[in-house]
């Protein structure tokens, strides 16, 4: 059974990333594994955790009646969000990471980086990026 490992954030792209993850999923006849990954600092900031678990409960849900194998994990760390992601998908040997993008400015990415960027750049297995449209 082959693992896709998706990116999970609480917003459009989040979403649309755990329907594609679902669709590989599907036609590998494997299982999912969402990662939401929050800063270590969050930690300390219980709205911010229990918003966290929230969104990470309704994306099982979303899985579960979309009728597909799954594990759920939280990462609470000091590493970035691509770190936490690429060490799961290691872990679970995956066939697929599944990312969500948005469009940003070349100023926006030096000044912010980006975690999508990372993923593609140093995974060692396939990625996919999917980008909401008008993004």
């Amino acid at each position: 059974m082959e693992t896709v490992v998706v990116g999970f954030v609480p917003n459009e792209r989040g979403w649309e990333a755990l329907d594609a993850a679902v669709a590989e999923a599907r036609r590998r006849r494997g299982r999912v594994v969402a990662v939401h990954s929050v800063h270590g600092g969050a930690m300390d900031d219980a709205e911010a955790m229990r918003e966290a678990r929230d969104a990470l409960a309704e994306a099982g849900r979303r899985l579960d009646s979309a009728g597909v194998p799954h594990d759920m994990r939280l990462i609470v760390q000091d590493h970035s969000a691509a770190t936490d992601l690429e060490n799961v998908a290691a872990e679970e040997d995956a066939a697929l990471i599944v990312i969500g993008a948005r469009h940003r400015t070349r100023t926006g990415k030096f000044v912010l980086g980006s975690d999508t960027q990372e993923v593609i750049l140093t995974a060692e297995r396939p990625v996919l990026v999917v980008k909401h449209p008008g993004s």
